[in-house]
């Protein structure tokens, strides 16, 4: 293989290049013997030929025979004597390499010599340098196409130094001077008369006689010669001197006077030199690979031909290169394996040397100078740099200590002195005084540079301190566990046991800590060895009570659980080790010892069964590698039981009135705190190991039935402490009562049918077996085997009667020949019945999953599942290989209207598996990486998959959502501590952090023309799958570095302002064109400091701000500046586009741009007529070619009749006049959306015409429809809307957003001419000819549908002068709702209907606005009530029909509820929470339920005390997660309404509309200021709702209920403690007691 020719390539310390010799290209021809060598060029292949014969006669020079360890000076001098001796001295240039070239000079006649003395000289021009001879200019030449192909320079050249030969694919010419060429080095010249005198070198007298060896040899024995015995005697006039007289007077010792120490300060300097110099060849190395692996992927892509610097041949001569690929494939590839080679080796060095450290630090008590004096007397290895720089730092620290050496540490002498005060010592930073020179020593990597920077960045901010997530316990490590549940269905219980194989990190563990809730222990064993001591404090038993407490005793709860409900949560089971376990240092290897442990983790089973798959795959784990045991393993064995399962698992459709299918499923969080509440394990992100499951429950639901009580056992060989007492009157986890013995008639419901349905287990992991218990037929057990390291968090399973999809037939044929043996199956589960919406919902995600593989790189397991259930929480919860989501996203294939959501959820939960459950973050503040990447890649998908328009669309919608919510918030780099503290503070973190990547993938792809992001996202996935990341976590300092490296670019700054910084930018933009200097002056200025700093509360997120509040979580602070560059693009007169890019530095940024159009812009008068004759169907004669204007959109409804028919209006002649004096079309700021911001651009309207109708990007035309919508209402403003909505060629989302803005056009004033557009539009579409009657639906285009369900609610939003809807919009919309026909539509009309239904409601609850100078009583006609009630008749009739013909999720009766409230609040009807009561009834869907009860309580309910107790019992209660969840959000968001005041403002309007009469009364300023303060402040709203409602006593005591129920977890118990604290004041003493209801 072809040596590399760059020296960081070839040795990795100077002595080794220096040794090897210098690169073969580094010969020049150069005519002066002083001239600087330059850098390497590319050379001819002639000239690489001489370069490699130099460097081969150079190996077969005569060099003397050296003694090992002679040192390089004297090798180099050895070449010099040899080469000079027979050149008569005549070269002088002290250079080895030039003294080779002159020897090995040929003759003419091709016998070489040394004899010649002349140097190397350029040859004349018109002659090439070929094998030693010189062709003349006038000699024949080939043609390119004879020679191969023409070729350009080719990065392999640098590499690969017979290049030239190598690509070339004519035959080699027969060179005269080849490598196999004998050369024979003679010394002709005549001895001189003084060779035989005595030579004063020893070296050089050696090197006259080689043949003369200075050491003879004689049957074996070595003979030393006299003259090299004695040299004293042959020493002339030498005189002798005696020190034995001195040695006998100083006394003899052997210490070393001379010690180690002495030459440390000395060789400081040059240790840290060579350091730098070996970090420096290190970075060279990783960017030669970096460059390897890019010509690699050249090589083997379609344009490998560019990369081989080939060009201008045809398809025949395409194939004679093909070998040469390969041969550079092959090439290119071993060099890169020799990188991770030489990488994997750089690792165990450095693993080698900080664990020598270690040990040292343990084992030397003596100073150092003591141990030098102890060692076994070997000299010190020079060359290994990096334990003389770390030994350095410890004399260094002992130096600076002040301890004396030679003394024992630990134990010092009594001091004979009173001991002195010693000064208060300073703060400890660092041994040197300059930065740069402790890098140097340490060698710090950029990425641990950006980690304390962030680090210090985080002291320095008054964020919440929230612990990071530290190793499990950080005195051991988790390397596999083993977990077997045998689950009673029915009792909602399980027995299980579990082995914990743990990794001790020292000599010295005695104690190990395990996360371990609602458990009862029977047995535990270390090593098969009782434990002696076992402490455990089960949460669940100690989260109550024992006497009569109320919501004032609040505080005293919360302290029994503080520690669960931190974040990460305490260790509940303390188990000590028993004083027989040893723990010692294995001799084995890592890996062997590795191997060994896993494999008897594994079980008996599969050793037995060979099966060598499961040790392979397990070795190829990174995280297994990294926590190999270095010390002797220990395995804990438990065997628990878990009597009535409280939290960690939910059991759907098996309680008495449940008709649902049973099943049961495991409850996984993202956050610590469920997975150890089903088995003990270390219940932390941070610790992954390989898992083992396995499963026993009943093979039927009929056998799940016949099922009854656990049996018990008694727990050996350990002592519980702090645990219950008495199981049967208090279970672990705080449930009372007993278990009993339930028969099947228990349960009647189930039918013969039900009962005969198999149970399946679909689990994380690979399936390995299932077999049936040979103790009991009608149970199984399942086993599952994660051969990746996972945390136990995304450990999850569902068992039920699930059927089974395979949702891989949905991917194309060719798409199998592509991927082969990468297309991953995926597998879906569904309850019975539900198998057609299973499909036609999960239909992407084949095709999903094939794009992240082939575009992001292999899926990190082998298998993809998805399982639907009931009752969850989140929409879907991610766990390995298997996401669980809610049977809520299910639709079938007649719903239209979750298509995009439920899709973005399933693929981002696909997404997931690469990053979220393989890939996790390092660190909580990590998180916005994980949340970014993960969603970044599900929005590429969808891009793909809905087109960009689509795209862009929705980024440009998340971009004004991020500017709406980030006021007053943290970073999103600072978030990622925040997300267990409110659901918002994670829905804020999907919309920032992946629109933040966006705007850094557009950056990238503009300044360094890469692929963007992609690449860096394919390469983080890359380097955690090879194990670059260590156990597989992600830091933002690493995502800083990766980008940088592959996006050739600083972004520091990028990540200071989006990442670590909060708010955004708002900018205001003026222009002018200065038409002497033909430039365009532009000024932008950025004012978001100038935006107010306080905010109005919103229910919504009052909850939030209270736990922002509580935990002092401070708002970042808004940067004034933001910096980077912005594209600005300036459409000419000529329509031609010019970008230009300004860098956007300070806040007020001024630029002149020039302006290049020569030709004056086009007049509108003659785009009037060019409209006119285009609509009249007759061609424009154009008086030149200039005035020939193509409109591209917007160009509809241009004849006369059609003008005079939907009333449109045109320019006026002022506005032409205008238009013609302008320069330029329009002016785009930040047309290639690199900016996540607010622009407000000062310029004139017609220009946003041209932009809307000529610009092809769709966020430039929602920009001009944005703009439009914020004037004031127009007739033309109208007119350029209704033609954008008429208009198919838009994009629908520009159509939506122009149908809305048309209703705030439609005034009195303007003779109602926004509605009237919105009127004809939906005629003309929907209507048949000349008809109000609406055609039947049909639904089959999208486009269509979603701008039939738009203009009903802008018709909805129309008022009058005085704010109510005319008369006209309230009979449209009915006839609309009446006469809807959906016959003839294969897709359901629901969601339609709905709209329709919200619409009219809408309309009729509009009120007149209170007037100041009149008073208007409420008196409403005959025809008007009459109207209302045919309205109200309309709507109940489709919540009536629901009833019998359910919708989907029941949306016709949550919108008829969703009317009701809106009507009841307008005072239209009277208000009647009888209405909404009936649906909140235990059976009642939960769409319809939880919709029942938001009403209710916006309403203003939450006064009412039955209303309020009965929500808080179902709190409390109910079975279903997802019904507490809910049932929690809306009594936070009743209490922010009543702290900010909302509900009593309208309580009050409420009272003066009915009585008839307002009684102003002048407020005072202490009620004013009381007022602002609880609708700005915390403070001022939780004085205010402690003032409401903490005196009801109907809500203290149903809250004190819902607290102590047990059937709540410790997270929704934390939740309604902090709602105790803002309520009420705590109380110790037993006074304040609550009695019953």
């Amino acid at each position: 293989m072809a040596a590399l020719s760059r020296q960081s390539l070839r040795s990795s310390t100077r002595r080794n290049s220096y040794l090897d010799g210098p690169p073969a290209t580094a010969i020049h021809h150069n005519t002066s013997p002083d001239q600087p060598l330059k850098k390497r060029a590319r050379e001819t292949s002639s000239g690489e030929d001489d370069i490699q014969a130099a460097k081969k006669q150079k190996l077969r020079l005569g060099a003397p025979s050296l003694p090992k360890s002679a040192s390089t000076k004297d090798v180099a001098r050895a070449l010099t004597i040899q080469s000079n001796k027979s050149a008569n001295e005549v070269v002088t240039q002290p250079s080895v390499r030039s003294r080779i070239n002159n020897a090995v000079q040929p003759l003419p006649n091709g016998v070489p010599t040394t004899t010649q003395t002349t140097h190397l000289t350029p040859k004349p021009e018109g002659s090439v340098l070929r094998g030693g001879h010189g062709i003349s200019e006038g000699e024949k030449r080939k043609l390119r196409s004879q020679d191969g192909g023409s070729r350009s320079k080719s990065e392999l050249s640098l590499y690969f130094p017979n290049y030239e030969e190598l690509v070339s694919i004519e035959p080699k010419e027969t060179e005269f001077l080849t490598i196999e060429t004998p050369i024979l080095i003679t010394d002709e010249t005549p001895k001189s008369p003084s060779a035989n005198l005595p030579s004063a070198s020893p070296v050089k007298h050696a090197l006259n006689k080689p043949r003369e060896s200075a050491i003879s040899m004689t049957n074996g024995t070595s003979q030393t010669p006299a003259s090299s015995q004695d040299h004293g005697g042959k020493l002339n006039d030498a005189q002798k001197i005696d020190f034995s007289s001195i040695e006998k007077s100083a006394g003899h010792t052997t210490d070393d006077p001379l010690t180690d120490t002495m030459y440390f300060k000395a060789h400081r300097r040059a240790e840290r030199q060579e350091k730098r110099l070996r970090n420096i060849e290190r970075e060279k190395a990783q960017h030669e690979k970096v460059q390897l692996e890019r010509l690699l992927d050249g090589l083997k892509g379609h344009d490998w031909l560019r990369v081989m610097g080939i060009s201008g041949i045809t398809d025949s001569e395409k194939k004679a290169f093909e070998p040469k690929r390969d041969y550079f494939i092959r090439e290119v590839s071993s060099l890169i394996e020799k990188f991770r080679v030489w990488k994997e080796e750089e690792k165990r060095r450095k693993a080698e040397k900080e664990q020598m450290l270690v040990d040292e630090d343990d084992e030397e008590d003596e100073s150092i100078a003591a141990a030098d004096v102890a060692s076994d007397g070997d000299p010190p290895d020079y060359s290994d740099v990096d334990a003389w720089a770390a030994r350095q730092l410890h004399q260094e620290a002992i130096s600076a200590t002040g301890q004396p050496k030679g003394r024992n540490r630990r134990h010092r002498p009594p001091a004979t002195a009173p001991a002195q005060p010693l000064p208060p010592e300073k703060p400890f930073t660092s041994f040197y005084s300059k930065p740069y020179l402790r890098e140097a020593a340490i060698d710090i990597s950029e990425e641990q540079k950006l980690e304390e920077s962030i680090r210090e960045r985080d002291s320095m901010v008054g964020l919440v301190e929230t612990p990071g997530l530290p190793s499990p316990g950080a005195a051991f490590s988790v390397s596999h566990q083993r977990v077997e549940l045998d689950i009673n269905l029915v009792l909602r219980c399980l027995k299980g046991k579990t082995e914990i194989t743990i990794n001790p990190h020292s000599k010295d563990l005695r104690t190990i800590r395990l996360n371990c809730r609602q458990c009862e222990l029977k047995r535990l064993s270390i090593n098969g060895k009782g434990a002696p001591s076992v402490l455990y404090e089960e949460p669940y038993g100690r989260a109550r009570l024992n006497w009569h407490a109320g919501a004032s005793q609040y505080h005293m709860l919360r302290q029994r659980v503080e520690g669960q409900l931190r974040n990460p949560p305490e260790e509940e089971l303390v188990v000590t080790l028993p004083k027989s376990i040893r723990i010692d240092e294995l001799d084995t290897s890592p890996v062997e010892a590795q191997n060994v442990h896993l494999a008897k983790s594994l079980g008996p089973a599969k050793r037995e069964s060979r099966d060598a798959s499961v040790i392979d795959l397990t070795q190829s784990s990174k995280t297994a590698v990294e926590q190999t045991a270095r010390f002797t393993p220990i395995t804990v064995y438990v065997e628990f039981i878990i009597e009535k399962i409280r939290d960690g698992m939910q059991f759907v459709g098996w309680e008495d009135g449940d008709l649902r299918y049973p099943h049961a499923y495991s409850r996984n969080s993202s956050l610590p705190g469920a997975a150890c509440c089903l088995f003990p394990c270390v219940d932390n992100p941070s610790s992954r190991c390989t898992w083992e499951v396995s499963i026993k429950c009943p093979k039927t639901i009929g056998d799940a039935l016949k099922r009854s009580g656990l049996p018990t056992t008694q727990l050996n060989g350990a002592t519980i402490t702090g645990g219950p007492k008495n199981v049967n009157k208090a279970m672990p986890n705080g449930v009372k009562g007993e278990h009993q013995t339930v028969n099947t008639d228990d349960f009647p419901n189930f039918s013969d049918e039900d009962r005969a349905l198999d149970l399946s287990v679909v689990c994380s992991g690979d399936l390995t077996d299932e077999i049936v218990d040979p103790l009991d037929p009608t149970k199984k057990t399942t086993t599952f085997i994660c051969t990746t390291a996972v945390a136990p968090q995304h450990i999850g399973f569902a068992i039920g009667p699930f059927e089974h999809v395979d949702l891989s037939e949905f991917r194309e044929s060719d798409e199998d020949d592509k991927l082969g043996q990468n297309a991953i199956p995926v597998h879906g589960f569904c309850l019975p019945g539900r198998i057609d919406e299973l499909r036609n919902t999960c239909l992407p995600l084949a095709k999903a999953i094939d794009f992240f593989t082939l575009t992001y790189g292999s899926y990190p397991f082998t298998s993809y599942k998805l399982c639907c259930v009931d009752d969850l929480v989140a929409d879907t919860v991610d766990t390995m290989s298997l996401s669980i989501f809610s049977n809520r996203l299910l639709f079938p294939e007649g719903i239209i209207e979750p298509l995009d959501r439920v899709t973005r959820l399933l693929v981002h939960a696909l997404a997931s598996q690469w990053i979220g459950v393989n890939i996790i973050p390092k660190e909580p503040t990590d998180a916005w990486a994980v949340v970014g990447i993960a969603y970044f890649i599900t929005d590429m998908f969808m891009k793909k998959l809905c087109g960009n328009n689509e795209y862009r669309y929705r980024q440009k919608k998340a971009s004004d959502r991020v500017c709406e919510l980030d006021v007053a918030r943290p970073s999103i780099f600072d978030t990622g501590s925040l997300i267990w503290l409110d659901p918002s503070e994670l829905e804020f973190l999907t919309v920032k952090a992946p629109l933040v990547l966006f705007t850094l993938d557009r950056r990238l792809a503009k300044a360094s023309g890469s692929s963007g992001l992609s690449r860096i996202i394919s390469r983080v996935f890359l380097n955690a799958k090879v194990g670059e990341l260590p156990s597989s976590t992600i830091s933002t300092a690493y995502f800083i570095k990766t980008c940088e490296k592959l996006g050739h670019a600083k972004l520091d700054t990028f990540f200071t302002q989006w990442v670590f910084g909060a708010g955004c930018p708002r900018f205001r933009v003026t222009q002018r064109f200065n038409k002497k200097k033909l430039v365009v002056e532009m000024l932008i200025q950025q004012v978001q400091g100038d935006q107010p700093t306080e905010r109005d509360l919103e229910k919504e997120s009052f909850m939030r701000d209270v736990k922002e509040e509580v935990y002092t979580v401070y708002a970042g602070v808004v940067q004034p500046v933001f910096t980077g560059p912005m594209t600005i693009r300036i459409h000419e007169a000529d329509g031609t586009p010019y970008e230009h890019i300004v860098e956007i530095k300070e806040a007020t940024t001024k630029f002149d741009i020039p302006y290049n159009t020569k030709y004056k812009r086009l007049k509108r008068s003659r785009r009037q007529k060019e409209r006119t004759a285009v609509g009249a169907g007759l061609d424009f004669p154009g008086d030149a070619q200039d005035d020939v204007l193509l409109y591209c959109l917007g160009d509809v409804l241009q004849s006369e009749e059609e003008i005079r028919e939907w009333k449109l209006t045109e320019w006026s002649k002022e506005d032409e006049d205008r238009m013609s004096q302008e320069s330029y079309e329009w002016i785009r700021m930040d047309a290639d959306f690199e900016w996540i911001c607010k622009m407000s651009i000062t310029m004139p309207g017609y220009m946003y015409l041209s932009q809307l109708q000529q610009d092809r990007d769709v966020v430039a035309q929602l920009e001009s429809v944005q703009f439009m919508a914020a004037q004031r209402e127009h007739p033309l403003v109208s007119t350029i809307l209704v033609r954008t909505l008429m208009d198919r060629r838009y994009f629908y989302g520009i159509r939506t957003a122009a149908a809305t803005a048309l209703s705030t056009h439609a005034k009195d004033e303007l003779d109602w001419v926004g509605l009237h557009h919105l009127e004809k539009a939906f005629q003309e579409f929907f209507c048949y000819p000349d008809s109000p009657m609406t055609r039947s639906n049909d639904f089959s285009d999208r486009t269509a549908y979603y701008v039939q369900c738009v203009i009903p609610q802008a018709i909805a939003k129309v008022r009058d002068n005085i704010g109510r809807a005319p008369f006209r919009v309230r009979t449209f919309l009915l006839e609309k709702l009446r006469f809807n026909d959906n016959s003839n539509n294969e897709y359901s009309d629901c969601h339609y209907v709905a709209t329709l239904m919200s619409a009219l409601a809408e309309a009729l609850s509009s009120k007149p606005a209170p007037s100041d100078d009149t008073f208007e009583m409420d008196i409403e006609d005959g025809d008007d009530l009459r109207f209302h009630r045919t309205c109200l008749d309309e709507i109940d009739r489709y919540r009536r029909l629901d009833e019998w013909i359910p919708s989907y999720h029941n949306i016709l009766s949550t919108t008829a509820l969703d009317c009701t409230r809106l009507l009841a609040k307008a005072g239209t009807i009277q208000n009647n929470p009888a209405d909404f009561l009936q649906y909140t009834q235990d059976g009642t869907s939960d769409e319809l339920r939880v919709n029942a009860f938001t009403n209710l309580m916006d309403l203003g309910m939450c006064k009412n005390n039955a209303i309020l107790r009965w929500l808080l019992f179902v709190l409390g209660t109910d079975p279903s997660p997802y019904i507490r969840e809910q049932m929690f959000r809306i009594f936070a968001k009743a209490l922010g309404g009543i702290a900010i005041g909302d509900t009593s403002s309208r309580e009050t309007a409420a009272a003066t509309q009915n009585e008839g009469l307002i009684i102003e009364q002048e407020s005072s300023t202490e009620a004013r200021q009381a007022d602002l303060a609880r609708k700005q402040t915390i403070l001022g709203a939780l004085a205010a709702l402690k003032a409401e409602m903490g005196a009801n006593a109907v809500l203290k005591a149903a809250l004190w209920e819902a607290v102590t129920s047990p059937a709540i977890s410790l997270k929704e118990m934390g939740d309604l403690l902090l709602v105790c604290s803002l309520l009420y004041t705590p109380v110790t003493s037993m006074e304040d007691r609550e009695g019953g209801l």
